[in-house]
């Protein structure tokens, strides 16, 4: 199934009642378009015919929210500041979650703005509600574990990734030998998947600033208390 832009050219499903139109779109369809990189939205017009904006406009707040403010309480954990940590992370307080901002009454203002706003939210953020939780959590609930999670914090603690510094620091975090195959490899693999950005200027850096000052609270504290990392000068 192709997913290539087709400005213009909108597909029209047709089908007797229950035969499976809307399952197609929500179980098979739906699911494709996010492995593809897009962000479906699902609008119901046939429960408000009276008023078919209103419904698009409902489905538009309802995927904004989905993008800002995840209904997982892991998903919540990247997209919220964290206000203190206890110690070894065993306890994190959360500050206040993201909240959206007062919209237009009128239904065509307001679905123009919920675009808008939908389109910056998911070209910022990511479509990466499967997989920043899911690193975020096992972080949380494990530690660091791999190569991949290490560097995550060496990126976060702004050191180059495959400077001797950065070697040492990755050989204290995960307690074995860390080569620079070993960095290159995590990096394609994090750039690959979308985690990592990569700037002419910066360098390597966590794409996600939400799920970076995470790692920076969550982590970075940590291991300059316990020594795996150093202080940078200055």
């Amino acid at each position: 199934m192709s997913f290539a832009p087709l400005p213009g050219r909108p597909i029209a499903l047709f089908a007797p009642r229950r035969v499976g139109k809307t399952y197609f779109l929500d179980g098979d369809l739906a699911p494709a378009a996010e492995k593809a990189g897009l962000l479906p939205v699902y609008a119901d017009l046939w429960l408000k015919r009276a008023a078919p904006l209103d419904a698009i406009n409902h489905a538009l707040e309802e995927a904004l929210d989905d993008v800002k403010v995840p209904k997982s309480s892991t998903s919540k954990l990247v997209k919220t500041a964290v206000r203190k940590i206890g110690a070894s992370c065993a306890s994190i307080e959360q500050g206040d979650g993201p909240a959206r901002g007062a919209l237009s009454d009128k239904p065509e203002l307001r679905m123009d703005a919920l675009i808008t706003r939908l389109a910056s939210e998911f070209e910022h953020i990511g479509y990466k509600q499967a997989l920043m939780p899911d690193i975020a959590k096992e972080m949380s609930v494990k530690g660091i574990t791999n190569v991949d999670q290490a560097l995550l914090v060496v990126l976060a603690h702004r050191l180059a990734p495959m400077g001797k510094d950065s070697l040492q620091a990755l050989d204290r975090i995960t307690g074995k030998a860390v080569t620079l195959a070993n960095v290159r490899v995590a990096l394609h693999r994090m750039r690959k998947s979308g985690i990592l950005s990569k700037r002419p200027s910066v360098g390597h850096t966590i794409a996600d600033r939400l799920f970076k000052d995470f790692v920076v609270k969550a982590f970075v504290a940590k291991y300059l208390g316990d020594g795996r990392l150093k202080a940078l000068p200055g």
